[in-house]
């Protein structure tokens, strides 16, 4: 609620001074909020204007300086409401402006929810593939937060795949840095996930 109010009140000042740049900053993390709080509708309504109105964006509409967070965003809520295709689209032009633009610090979480929509697809060794070098670079940066979504991320694919094992050990990593870095809310959903995994009891690797 705290994060909400100063938000909101950048974004008031930023539509009144007419800075753009700060408006969308501002709108991208009410929309992370927004995924938060469990209202992926909410972050669609909230950002696709900044989109121009279009199913994705044309390249000519991301011109301020860091649009793969917004992207991220709008990737991961049209997944949680079940739009496959918009998530696909915004996933991946989310991860290729950070492969572009170098911008790895909001690429990272491009990565988690690039290999999200691709765990929901199906493509499971690419989904690996997107959250191990999002974890790569996020160790690489010295970034243990961005690490830990991603672990948590990545638990929930072994998880999946009926590896039960793997998905402890990476929940009790991302757990332990979550713990060290106070983000509580975090570490409560992440004890949840731990919670309605199933013990160790399969080989690691396994797959149903």
């Amino acid at each position: 609620q705290q994060a909400r109010a100063y938000l909101e009140g950048t974004l008031q000042a930023a539509r009144s001074l007419r800075i753009v740049h700060d408006e969308r900053v501002a709108l991208t993390h009410l929309g992370s909020l927004d995924l938060l709080d469990g209202r992926p509708q909410d972050a669609v309504t909230r950002l696709h204007p900044v989109t121009a109105d279009r199913s994705v964006p044309a390249a000519e509409d991301l011109t301020w300086d860091t649009p793969v967070e917004l992207l991220s965003v709008l990737a991961q809520a049209y997944l949680e409401l079940g739009e496959l295709d918009r998530a696909r689209a915004y996933a991946g032009l989310a991860v290729d402006h950070a492969r572009r633009m170098g911008t790895w610090l909001q690429g990272i979480r491009a990565l988690e929810v690039h290999g999200m929509v691709l765990a929901r697809d199906g493509h499971h060794d690419l989904a690996r593939a997107a959250y191990q070098e999002g974890l790569d670079r996020a160790q690489a940066m010295a970034f243990p937060y961005g690490r830990a979504r991603l672990l948590h991320a990545y638990g929930l694919l072994d998880r999946q795949l009926q590896d039960h094992g793997a998905a402890h050990a990476k929940f009790a990593e991302a757990l332990a840095i979550l713990e060290r870095l106070g983000a509580d809310n975090d570490a409560g959903r992440l004890r949840q996930a731990i919670a309605h995994t199933p013990p160790r009891q399969n080989t690691p690797g396994q797959t149903p």
